[in-house]
């Protein structure tokens, strides 16, 4: 029987996953997929200026959850359905342009 055939609905096909050094094939269940999340952005790569982020974005925007000056968390919502708070200290630089967004 076709593996297609025994699969659970909505389950997704593995994905290739590296952790830099390794790579090789996983499932992630949706339970772990991230879908969207809250924007959490700074100017550095260290997390030193989430307040201030000048002329970088454009309008007035403010990063949610501050906590004085640094973000407290943020929501996440995955594949499944259910959201999830990340406290900051768990969240890393994920992607850069221009401005450094966490996750």
């Amino acid at each position: 029987m076709s593996r297609s055939l025994n699969r659970t609905v909505g389950e997704p096909d593995p994905i290739l996953v590296s952790d830099g050094r390794t790579s090789g094939y996983a499932y992630i269940p949706s339970s772990k997929k991230e879908l969207t999340l809250d924007t959490v952005m700074s100017l550095d790569a260290a997390g030193a200026n989430f307040h201030d982020l000048g002329d970088m974005v454009p309008g007035t925007f403010q990063i949610n959850h501050l906590n004085r000056r640094i973000p407290a968390g943020g929501n996440i919502v995955f594949l499944d359905g259910h959201v999830a708070w990340r406290h900051f200290d768990e969240m890393r630089v994920r992607a850069s342009e221009m401005v450094h967004f966490w996750w």
